[in-house]
């Protein structure tokens, strides 16, 4: 039997990547993010993004999370939160 592992890291922003293979929402995740983006900039992210890292070592993609991704991403655009 296997058990899972608890492993919650920081990584910056920038690190981060939409993954194309392994998400399992097959939807555009930019669309209908307002809603999402208000709640994140009040409330801080309130779910963590499940990620894998990349061969290169320098990101990640996100597997689980897009939404909440791209919501962080407009954020920080906007100046809302810290890269």
């Amino acid at each position: 039997m296997q058990t899972a592992i608890d492993t919650t890291q920081a990584i910056p922003l920038s690190s981060l990547i939409h993954s194309k293979t392994y998400n399992v929402r097959k939807t555009e995740p930019k669309k209908d993010i307002e809603t999402l983006k208000a709640n994140i900039a009040a409330l801080g992210l309130q779910q963590n993004l499940v990620v894998l890292p990349i061969a290169d070592g320098d990101k990640y993609e996100v597997v689980a999370g897009g939404r909440r991704l791209a919501a962080m991403k407009e954020l920080s655009k906007e100046g809302k939160l810290a890269k």
